[in-house]
């Protein structure tokens, strides 16, 4: 699930609540798509972790990639294996990403590298099971 700037200025819901970023912008050619995402400052996975110095868990980084990967090229979101991933800078609250997905079918590989102005964040490759 994303949510667009526009519609989390209006929605109905709770901030709080919120376990996705928020997509400012979304390209896709092929099996590539590239997202500008915003960090919203009252995501869930900030609850805890860590108080006072909040940052984006890894594997939250890792769901929004299963989940954007399957919501952009339909690929499932059951990860079988986790290859290569990398996790060089912290992700915290109102930091605008960059997010590139390369989707292989017949090898059932969800490649992702998280990006920003201050450089590489976190990169890897996703085994998923196709059903």
């Amino acid at each position: 699930m994303t949510f667009d700037l526009a519609n989390e200025l209006t929605a109905d819901f709770r901030i709080a609540d919120l376990e996705y970023p928020i997509v400012l912008q979304r390209e896709q050619s092929n099996m590539t798509a590239e997202l500008e995402l915003y960090i919203p400052p009252k995501l869930k996975y900030f609850e805890g972790h860590f108080t006072g110095h909040p940052i984006v868990p890894g594997i939250a980084m890792i769901d929004w990639v299963t989940e954007i990967g399957d919501e952009i090229f339909g690929c499932g979101k059951a990860v079988l294996a986790i290859k290569q991933v990398k996790f060089k800078k912290i992700v915290r609250p109102k930091d605008i990403l960059h997010l590139r997905l390369d989707w292989e079918t017949n090898r059932s590989l969800l490649t992702f590298k998280y990006l920003s102005s201050e450089g590489d964040h976190a990169s890897g490759i996703l085994e998923i099971l196709q059903i």
